[in-house]
């Protein structure tokens, strides 16, 4: 009866080791194929919920609140950053002041800020000395309007000619947070705009792609 026994563990043994090795490649080929379904930028280690895509969830599993705890990496791929130019650059080169990954930012991508994330990061992001982790105030920068192709002295209307002209007889809009928190609001709150000359280099305000 124990020879028995002792040979059935003998033949049991390779049944399980072969089992374990099934189970781990299983789950090494189940990580290839989320890595190859979520594309190349499909980091693992940010798949906090291990569902394969890299979202919101994968916050909420970190985070008590939205975008005030848990992993910062994970905020910042869902959360769109801006910023300011330190760089200057007359109208008609403000399409191409923003860094890879950015876009010169029309008004309406940017007017809520408590919606974005101040990308301090980017090298040549404008800061100032009480900025902390925020956006400057009071410096103007180019700014889209989403109108037609327009060179007036009109706030929200002039844009160099869809940013094509550097004239002195030109014009295009700037826009700026306005430090003056005790104005009335207006329906570019909280910014203040104006327009400038597109021979004029003004800093650009860019968003993420």
């Amino acid at each position: 009866m124990n020879d028995t026994s002792h040979t059935q563990r003998k033949r049991s043994l390779p049944a399980v080791a072969w089992l374990l090795i099934g189970l781990l490649a299983g789950a090494l080929a189940m990580t290839a194929w989320q890595a190859r379904a979520a594309g190349s930028g499909y980091d693992p280690q940010l798949d906090v919920n291990h569902d394969g895509v890299i979202n919101t969830l994968d916050i909420q599993e970190t985070a008590s609140a939205w975008d005030t705890s848990g992993d910062p990496t994970l905020v910042n791929l869902v959360t769109r950053g801006y910023y300011q130019t330190s760089a200057t650059v007359p109208g008609n080169q403000a399409l191409t002041a923003c860094t890879a990954g950015y876009h010169m930012a029309n008004m309406a991508e940017i007017q809520n800020t408590s919606a974005l994330r101040y990308a301090k990061e980017v090298p040549g992001a404008v800061t100032a000395q009480d900025s902390g982790n925020g956006p400057p105030f009071s410096i103007t920068g180019w700014i889209r309007t989403g109108v037609s192709s327009n060179t007036s002295t009109q706030v929200g209307a002039g844009n160099c000619a869809l940013w094509t002209s550097n004239s002195a007889a030109n014009n295009g809009t700037t826009v700026a947070l306005n430090p003056n928190w005790l104005l009335a609001g207006s329906n570019l709150s909280p910014w203040d705009g104006l327009t400038a000359t597109c021979s004029t280099p003004k800093r650009v305000w860019c968003v993420q792609d």
